[in-house]
């Protein structure tokens, strides 16, 4: 399943079983739905099942609402993305330091990259590109959270 706003919300849904209206971007798991302890288990399955990205639970209790799951779940995508397109060791990925001074993005594959992000969060990159929006795996994921709104 792509890594979308809407499918994000749909799993939660139904991991939940609730109503897809019932969960937006910004609701509170905790506080307006009230997910206990053993629905943020079987959530974490879910999420691992349905996008193939591992989120442990202490992770996921710490991502209270949809777009906080979602920004999470972007994060560790780039981070396998790099990792395998680039050979580089996941866990040293950092999401707040510039790609280009972490050694392994350039002006050449840069576009590699853009290309793996459009397939893997269904997103169209436009042809005027900020290179800023790309610079970090934090600027990434602000950009691909933008163009599912």
């Amino acid at each position: 399943m792509k890594l979308t706003k809407n499918n994000i919300l749909m799993v939660i849904a139904d991991s939940l079983k609730i109503g897809v209206e019932e969960v937006k971007i910004e609701t509170s798991l905790t506080d307006d739905i009230c997910i206990d302890s053993i629905e943020i288990v079987k959530l974490s399955a879910d999420i691992e099942i349905n996008f193939g990205i591992e989120i442990k639970v202490d992770d996921l209790k710490e991502c209270d609402t949809a777009k906080a799951i979602f920004a999470f779940l972007i994060k560790e995508e780039l981070k396998n993305i790099i990792a395998s397109s680039f050979l580089v060791d996941k866990d040293k990925l950092s999401c707040e330091n510039q790609l280009s001074d972490q050694g392994f993005i350039d002006s050449k594959n840069i576009f590699q990259l853009l290309i793996d992000i459009e397939k893997h969060f269904d997103i169209i990159i436009g042809e005027y590109i900020e290179f800023d929006d790309f610079s970090t795996i934090n600027n990434i994921t602000s950009y691909i959270i933008n163009r599912n709104e």
